[in-house]
């Protein structure tokens, strides 16, 4: 049975710029909350994956180097190859909170270059309501939480003629991508 999500998002976003004579300011931000319900009907039980497997002859032990027997007859040797138990809620809610900010100034060079600099900020919060963590493996529990996601995009806009203008445009900056929900829900 696949896995069913429900999402809801709500974005806010505001940008106001100021001109000068040779400069042009602009600044703003944003924000997303999404509310996700994420139902893994799989998460019910466990399964057993039998395929062929060598064994000990006279134990059914699994081996490296040993008598392959078929999945049937490592079943009623008790011999399983691979087990998935699954434990815990069927349900999760990978809720994420993402900000964004930025401030770029876009100067006139010559009446035919313009250079923009500026600096964006991105943030990625995940809920972490009914997370626990295992004390034997401490990392488990946790959700990533990076706050250093400064970017710096700088360009450049070159126009080549009078009336109706080709502009030339080049541009670098960083780009810090979201973190898939799915990787929470798991």
């Amino acid at each position: 049975m696949p896995r069913r999500t429900r999402e809801h998002r709500l974005h806010v976003a505001e940008t106001f710029s100021l001109e000068g004579h040779r400069h042009s300011w602009k600044f703003g931000g944003d924000a997303l909350f999404t509310t996700i319900y994420n139902f893994f009907p799989s998460l019910f039980g466990g399964e057993y994956i039998f395929r062929d497997i060598k064994v000990n002859p006279s134990t059914f032990e699994p081996m490296l180097a040993g008598m392959e027997i078929t999945p049937l007859r490592a079943y009623t040797h008790q011999a399983a190859r691979y087990h998935i138990q699954n434990f815990g809620s069927t349900e999760s809610h990978p809720d994420t909170n993402e900000y964004s900010g930025f401030a770029q100034d876009t100067i006139r060079i010559t009446t035919r270059l313009a250079m923009s600099l500026g600096v964006r900020y991105d943030l990625q919060a995940f809920s972490t309501k009914g997370l626990v963590t295992n004390p034997l493996w401490p990392a488990s529990g946790k959700v990533p939480f990076d706050t250093n996601n400064f970017g710096p995009p700088v360009g450049l806009a070159y126009s080549l003629g009078e009336h109706r203008p080709l502009v030339i445009r080049a541009g670098y900056g960083l780009f810090y991508t979201r973190i898939p929900q799915l990787y929470t829900s798991t």
